[in-house]
Parts: C-alpha cells; structure tokens; sequence
C-alpha cells in the first residue's frame, strides 16, 4: 500500500479518533497527518501485512495514543511554565447564534458521550468514515460499530430531545450504519 492509498483509507477515521479523545477537528487533523508522516518513516517495523485493513488501522491508532499522550505530557508541562492562565477569548453576542449554540449542543452531547461511543458516532457523522474504516482503525468489527452507532444514536437523541424536532434526526440518524459515508 502506498501512501496516498493510506491517507485515504484512513484520514477521517484517524481524525475522527483523534477528535474523539476532545481535539478540536483542526488540530485532530494535525495529528492525522503526524501520525502518517510518523508511519512512512517507521513503516519497515511494520509487522503486518499491508493489505490487512485491521492490522494497519490498530497500528495506526497506536502510533496516534503515542503522539496524543506525547502532546498531553507537553501541555501539562507547558501550563506550569506559564505564570498566569490566558485569557479567554472575547465573544460577540452575535457570535452566539442560534445555529452555532445548535451545532455546539450536538458537538457536547457528542463529546459526553462514553468513549467507545464517541468514537464510532465522531469518525462515522464528523469525518464520513464508512464502518469498515472506522472498524479497521478502531480494531473491532463492523457489527461491533453498527451496535455502538445505534447506542451512541439513541442516547444522543434523549439528550437532544429539546431542539427543534426537525433537527434531532437529520443529527442523530440521517446515515445508516451500513452506509457508506456521503461523497
């Protein structure tokens, strides 16, 4: 498998991981492209065969713990360099639309989920993953995300049961399982 093929297969899901564990989608971006960068170099240690979809998508996910743990033990050592916090950023009121507080509802409702959840709903809605990728970098099977979809699904729509009731399902269920992700 060459790069490009790499990056495609596994792009989103590997962003989507990344988002997972509370990265901003930018900067899971960023450590997607990290740990790609970081494969190709040490892709000769690879101890699988390259056309196992699984065998690189947990390799993959090991090399992107390592790198977010990495940039957790900078941060922690970061804060206690600093003498005083930032300060936060200023915000308009009108910065506080309906359709952003909307979108940041969703996002938060995400993020409370439990993590095995929060994966598959993160790769699957905000990075188009089909469930065979997510499923590849997860190491788990389709079916297993399939399950965790639908529980993710259900418990988001409790959560969101508030918002406009046209929203909660073009949010929570607009894509089967099954699917593959939209082009």
């Amino acid at each position: 498998m060459d790069l490009d093929e790499l990056v495609r297969r596994f792009r989103g899901p590997l962003a989507g991981y990344c988002a997972a564990r509370g990265l901003d989608p930018e900067a899971a971006d960023r450590v997607a492209h990290e740990v790609f960068v970081t494969a190709w170099l040490a892709r000769a240690r690879f101890r699988g065969a390259f056309d196992d979809r699984g065998a690189i998508g947990a390799w993959l996910r090991g090399i992107a713990q390592n790198l977010l743990r990495a940039a957790q033990r900078e941060r922690r050592r970061s804060a206690r360099l600093e003498d005083e916090p930032p300060a936060p950023p200023h915000l308009e009121p009108s910065a506080l639309a309906s359709e952003a507080a909307t979108v940041a509802r969703v996002r938060d409702a995400v993020r409370s989920l439990p993590p095995h959840e929060r994966e598959v709903i993160w790769m699957f809605y905000f990075d188009d993953a089909a469930t065979r990728e997510v499923a590849a970098v997860l190491g788990i099977t389709e079916k297993a995300v399939e399950n965790r979809l639908r529980r993710g699904r259900e418990t988001l729509r409790r959560r969101l049961a508030n918002l406009a009731p046209q929203a909660v399902p073009a949010l929570t269920g607009a894509r089967g399982p099954a699917q593959e992700p939209r082009p």
